[in-house]
């Protein structure tokens, strides 16, 4: 690691600090690197949009800090932390929690040590009847519960409450299993319990630390002199392993998930090249171990499609012998179909990903490229440095493990729209056939068909909504970004009407595609938010979408004015001058970009959009 520590040194810029960290896996660090990144960070100044966590417990948690600190930074992200005071892990969020209110988290980890509540369970376990530890169980669900709702009571921010680790050497031994109770059945029902517990609430979910401990082992888990000395139970080991597990939560919280995986073939995908050993000898499948690894490796790839990950295949090779590959070897867990797009030919592998973005609608920085040739990873960073290319490891049999740890893709929640984003892609391709092969755009417009829906959004939409939030780019008049439980307190208020549309065709269903975000202010209406998803554009939704807003302002303040803004970004040229075409008027163009319309209710009128049929149900 000497090697590193130089590089730390040396490092200069917030980017030069995180290129250090690249080929070094953070829970491998030595606790001595973790806290000299973390004071070399603090002298840097990285990218401004940070994720706040705080974090409460039973037990200290500084050290945390400094793990997550570095996590982010090896994610080209920055975090910042707030401890509560040692021992007051319920004063922290009883009213008024104003400490905790000041700090604005997006995330708080809430860990509680089984000593700390309940003394007897881990100190005299044996005196326990079955009736005691059934009622014992049911008291720390019950203290959780309130522990964590109050945490979301008094923030914005996602709860998450650890779970127990199990005892590996429980007071009984290998005769524990044959008593009633067990001390380890007691373990495995009381997690179950705080799971069953948290299950229906929207912001609060289990952080599973019993599976983090057993992954690190005991022994690299639990430090008892710290302990007795510091009230710091937690070993180097388990500290960088939570703070790994906790940046998935973040980088869900934070709608921070990249959209498509791009993947290489020969060597990636597969075992050998298919040109010269043809689909018969491709290693993949049961037969030899390096088979199995890509096999593996294919199951762990499908299953990020089942969450809706898109995926797209960039290689250089024959598309004839790609097709064949496919055909041949129906024994791959992947099938072609399972791709969205697939980019083949001889062309440089950072033009095959341009190509993909552009077809698949989204942005280069949405992508995750993987390729095991570190000369077309260099290319692609180099050419694309907004495309995420990690090190793939030299040995194929640690490619499955490596995807399954990564926090690229986490979502708070898998929605039905994740679901379909394959088939929406493929979709989408048969509506640009339908375009190509249509004489006129009316004519185009008029056979698609389309029907939109538009509602007043409940709580059962809250997972949808942040994401359009978090993700929506291009047609996002102000690009303010809302986490879980900021739309949640939209959705409760009667100050905002957060509205929401879906869409469908001859082709299929888009699934929820708009949001909009009115403020009643006294006898005006202000307008906070109006985003579309950018498949959804191009046909005349956005319009009969502004047409719901428009009604939905003559409802409430028939007499008022209708205030809007649009803050230009990088990225969403496409929603400028929407206002001009609505009959917005701008009154006011600031030094940064930013216009502020504003109309009398009374003289908006609704765009005509006699090829779409609309369905309003806004009355909630």
């Amino acid at each position: 690691m000497k090697e590193l520590s130089g590089r730390i040194r040396g490092a200069e810029s917030f980017e030069a600090l995180s290129d250090a960290l690249r080929c070094h896996e953070v829970t491998k660090l030595e606790p001595r690197d973790v806290v000299a990144v973390a004071r070399k960070l603090a002298k840097l100044n990285g990218p401004p949009e940070s994720a706040r966590i705080a974090l409460l417990g039973t037990h200290t948690l500084e050290p945390l800090s400094d793990y997550l600190k570095v996590r982010a930074l090896s994610n080209r992200r920055t975090v910042d932390c707030w401890v509560a005071p040692y021992g007051q892990y319920m004063q922290a969020v009883c009213p008024p929690a104003d400490d905790l209110a000041r700090f604005n988290p997006d995330i708080v980890l809430l860990s509680a040590e089984l000593r700390a509540l309940s003394p007897r369970v881990t100190g005299d376990f044996a005196s326990l009847s079955s009736a005691e530890a059934a009622a014992e169980r049911q008291r720390l669900v019950q203290h959780l519960v309130e522990w964590a709702d109050l945490a979301t009571q008094r923030t914005r921010a996602v709860a998450l409450v650890c779970n127990f680790p199990r005892p590996f050497n429980p007071s009984f031994g290998v005769a524990d299993s044959k008593r009633d109770p067990s001390e380890g059945e007691f373990y495995l029902r009381l997690n179950l319990d705080l799971l069953d517990a948290l299950r229906g609430r929207e912001r609060i979910s289990l952080f599973d630390l019993d599976a983090i401990v057993a992954a690190c082992g005991g022994d690299n888990a639990w430090t008892h002199r710290l302990y007795y000395l510091a009230k710091q139970p937690w070993q180097h080991g388990l500290s960088a392993t939570v703070a790994r597990e906790l940046w998935r939560h973040v980088v869900a919280a934070k709608g921070w998930a990249r959209k498509c995986l791009v993947l290489d073939l020969d060597n990636t995908l597969w075992g050998g090249v298919i040109g010269e050993d043809g689909p018969q000898g491709l290693r993949v499948g049961p037969g030899d171990a390096e088979g199995e690894a890509y096999e593996d490796f294919q199951r762990v790839v499908r299953g990020l499609k089942a969450r809706g990950v898109v995926l797209a295949v960039a290689s250089k090779n024959n598309v004839e012998d790609v097709d064949a590959a496919f055909q041949e070897r129906s024994d791959m867990p992947l099938r072609k179909d399972d791709f969205a797009i697939m980019e083949i030919g001889w062309h440089d592998k950072a033009e095959s990903i341009q190509n993909i973005a552009a077809t698949l609608d989204i942005g280069t920085d949405s992508l995750v490229f993987l390729d095991d040739n570190p000369a077309e990873r260099a290319l692609v960073r180099g050419s694309l440095p907004e495309v995420l290319v990690p090190d793939l490891p030299e040995d194929p049999a640690l490619y499955a493990q490596f995807l399954r740890l990564q926090p690229w893709f986490e979502k708070a929640r898998v929605t039905e729209e994740d679901v379909g984003k394959t088939r929406q892609y493929k979709e989408q391709a048969q509506r640009a056939a339908l375009r190509a092969g249509t004489g006129s755009m009316e004519r185009y417009l008029a056979d698609l068909a389309t029907e939109v829906q538009v509602w007043r959004a409940r709580l059962e939409n809250v997972a949808r909504v942040q994401q359009l939030f978090s993700k929506t780019n291009q047609f996002n008049v102000t690009t303010r970004r809302y986490g879980l439980g900021e739309v949640e307190g939209f959705i409760r208020s009667d100050q905002w009407r957060l509205c929401i549309a879906s869409a469908k065709d001859r082709f299929g269903e888009f699934g929820i595609i708009g949001v909009y975000l009115i403020e009643l202010r006294g006898e005006n209406v202000g307008v906070d938010s109006f985003l579309l998803s950018c498949r959804a554009l191009g046909r005349g939704i956005e319009s009969a979408f502004m047409n719901a807003l428009k009604q939905d302002a003559r409802r409430w303040r028939p007499n008022g004015m209708l205030t809007a803004s649009f803050v230009p970004t990088r990225k969403n040229a496409p929603a400028k001058g929407f206002f001009d075409a609505q009959g917005f008027v701008a009154v006011e163009t600031h030094e940064d970009g930013r216009v502020d319309y504003a109309a009398p209710i009374s003289d908006l009128t609704d765009i005509p959009v006699p090829h779409i049929r609309v369905t309003c149900d806004l009355n909630a």
